[in-house]
């Protein structure tokens, strides 16, 4: 997930909060896995790595923070600063069994819309931590921006949005 300042409605951290908001996100498992998150400039840096590095060429490469944020971490940290309840906690078991059965009842059009899918459950209930080594052996690269720092030069972004009813 990516996230950085100047993010916009529809983005990563701006829908989090606006589901927070409405009650419409559940911390599975308690959220103590961790959040594939990037931080925007570090992406950059990758994708300018990639045009300029000819080792590049053909590759493929996962971009992703050093130490990313638990999903716990993460949703504590946006509630405390916008003032928002912590959501509930459900069982993983519960989520991906759910999300099995609201697939089934999608693809026979007894549902309008899919509140989970399978693919949402798993990746909400993982722990991903995308590894970076051939990125860092290959073209050198170091993600440089921490959770904290990126979240805190995030805040005034997601404030904005907030401020103007869009999350």
């Amino acid at each position: 997930f990516i996230y950085g300042p100047g993010d916009r409605r529809g983005g990563f951290l701006p829908e989090l909060v606006k589901m927070i908001s409405n009650g419409k996100f559940k911390l599975i498992g308690g959220g103590h896995n961790r959040v594939p998150l990037v931080y925007i400039n570090d992406l950059v840096d990758m994708l300018l790595l990639c045009a300029i590095r000819q080792e590049s060429v053909g590759q493929v490469y996962n971009v992703c923070s050093n130490h990313s944020p638990t999903w716990q971490e993460l949703v504590t940290a946006l509630c405390a600063e916008f003032h928002l309840t912590q959501p509930a906690t459900v069982p993983t078991g519960l989520v991906k069994s759910a999300a099995v059965l609201l697939e089934i009842l999608a693809k026979a059009k007894l549902l309008k819309t899919l509140p989970v899918s399978k693919t949402a459950a798993q990746l909400l209930s993982g722990d991903f931590q995308f590894p970076i080594g051939k990125a860092a052996r290959d073209l050198a690269y170091t993600p440089k921006v921490s959770f904290p720092e990126g979240f805190s030069t995030t805040l005034p972004s997601l404030k904005s949005i907030r401020n103007s009813g869009e999350c």
